[in-house]
């Protein structure tokens, strides 16, 4: 299995609250192995 990358611009994103938020959600994603 070969590691594929993605980019998500998340726009008008200004506090650090809403970012880490982001990430944690991501992180649940089947597959993700960091963000």
């Amino acid at each position: 299995m070969s590691i594929k990358k993605e980019k998500v611009k998340v726009y008008d994103m200004t506090c650090t609250s809403c970012e880490a938020r982001v990430e944690k959600a991501i992180k649940k994603f089947e597959g993700v192995k960091g963000v």
